[in-house]
């Protein structure tokens, strides 16, 4: 029976309200929620992935424009023609993909959650599986939970496969840990009911990035498995959300660069954290463009699922501000350039070194995977754990991360980490990982280490 919410006396009378299987959980999710408690605390906030620049002038120069232009109709539900055409041509100069991107191929979204949404809802059924990662980006479990049918069927039907922690081989931080992607326990996850694969390269939350063998590999393990099991057929969805934002001279190799997973591959794109736009949400999807030559039956197959694209983003959100995204065509246009991009790999990579540095004279010294891409970091804190006075964890009931970080370090330490607890399915991993974020100014994460001093007086002294 599903689970509801009474309104009324003590007795129980009065309306009720019943909520279906495949709407529960949206709970909040832990990111929304400690966002909410480091307010409610006044803690300093590394938790959620916002940066706190300055949005570029140019951009908001152009909202402006539109705002007194007075574009406020309903746009086409694909997107403007426009923005579709910068982003094929953003997507062609800079992903090498295997075939070229055209407008028709693409749909302008609400960022890049709405963009997933209709990626798995027109691909994965109720009684489909979905590969992913462990851990994961776990706002994406929703969209899942509605494809699925239910929050119960996350628990089967969403197969997670491990990264694997290795010691860096060169650069600064040679023989510090680092996450990577593992082929092996990939092609060990798929079963007869895969339908989907859910990569983000570079990865959320612990920056693993994939490498053109890497791709191939995985390319040819889904080839082998699809030759093994005739009429099965696997997709894969991409989020390159950080593919602008690498480190220690890393390049970004693409998903679509890979010819036997451009082929599957729902390409999902975002501005928001290239250009600093997080609260316009403006994204994209990308369907496998059309292969040269094809017959009339392939080309009206790709129009009829674009049509049902359509058809799920207007019950969505029915289409994107205009004026939202005549600023993107700007970005696309205008400010996606090389040294726009040198200067993003400066400013993160100045703000990776001052957190690495901070955390290698902080209580979680040598516990942190040093991440390739993105602007997270991934802390162990099993070892502090242990460290904690047992009358700290009594009076703060601290058991895991979790615990520790709503009922301790928000409130006591004032500053806010998202819990692994939310973030792997295996919740003995889990329980000893938080995610710290870096897109916060220097000022920032300056408060917040400082905050971090008071820590070490709950510790037992270290062995």
């Amino acid at each position: 029976m599903a689970d509801c919410v009474q309104f009324g006396n003590a007795m129980g009378s009065g309306p009720q309200i019943v909520i279906p299987r495949q709407a529960r959980v949206f709970a909040s999710s832990a990111i929304h929620s400690i966002t909410e408690l480091a307010l409610r605390h006044g803690a300093v906030n590394l938790g959620q992935g916002t940066p706190d620049d300055e949005h570029p002038q140019r951009l908001r120069d152009e909202l402006a424009a539109s705002a007194q232009a007075d574009r406020s109709r309903y746009t086409a539900i694909q997107g403007m023609p426009a923005l579709r055409q910068a982003l094929a041509d953003n997507f062609n100069r800079e992903l090498n993909p295997a075939l070229p991107y055209q407008p028709d191929d693409i749909m302008v979204t609400q960022g890049a959650t709405e963009a997933f949404f209709i990626a798995i809802n027109s691909t994965v059924g109720p009684d489909d599986e979905v590969v992913t990662t462990d851990p994961y980006y776990g706002l994406y479990t929703g969209s899942l939970q509605m494809a699925f049918g239910g929050d119960d069927k996350i628990e089967r039907q969403l197969k997670p496969f491990p990264l694997k922690l290795e010691p860096l081989t060169e650069g600064d931080y040679a023989g510090q840990p680092h996450f990577v992607f593992d082929m092996d326990a990939f092609a060990n996850t798929l079963t007869e009911k895969t339908k989907a694969v859910v990569l983000f390269n570079p990865h959320n939350p612990t920056g693993a990035v994939l490498n053109a063998s890497q791709l191939k590999r995985m390319g040819h393990i889904l080839d082998d498995w699809e030759f093994g099991h005739p009429g099965q057929h696997i997709m894969v969805i991409a989020d390159e959300t950080y593919r602008h934002i690498l480190f220690d001279g890393r390049p970004h190799v693409s998903v679509a660069a890979e010819p036997s997973l451009q082929k599957r591959l729902i390409y999902i794109n975002t501005l928001a954290k290239t250009f600093n736009t997080t609260g316009y949400r403006i994204g994209s999807l990308a369907l496998p463009p059309t292969p040269p030559g094809a017959c009339r039956d392939v080309q009206d197959a790709k129009a009829e699922w674009m049509r049902n694209l359509k058809g799920l983003k207007n019950v969505t959100s029915m289409c994107s501000p205009e004026p939202i995204q005549a600023m993107a065509v700007v970005a696309l246009n205008q400010m996606a350039t090389p040294d726009y991009y040198q200067s993003l790999h400066e400013r993160y990579g100045a703000r990776r070194r001052k957190m690495l540095d901070h955390l290698s004279r902080s209580p979680f010294a040598g516990h942190y995977a040093v991440p390739d891409g993105g602007y997270f970091v991934m802390v162990d804190i099993g070892p502090t754990l242990d460290r904690l006075r047992p009358e700290v964890k009594t009076q703060y009931q601290i058991n895991d991360a979790d615990s520790f970080v709503r009922n301790f370090l928000i409130p006591q330490i004032k500053v806010a980490a998202i819990p692994g607890n939310g973030l792997f399915r295996d919740q003995q991993q889990g329980g000893r990982y938080i995610r710290l974020s870096f897109c916060q100014n220097d000022d920032t994460i300056e408060a917040a280490f400082r905050n971090l001093e008071a820590l070490s007086a709950y510790l037992t002294p270290a062995a």
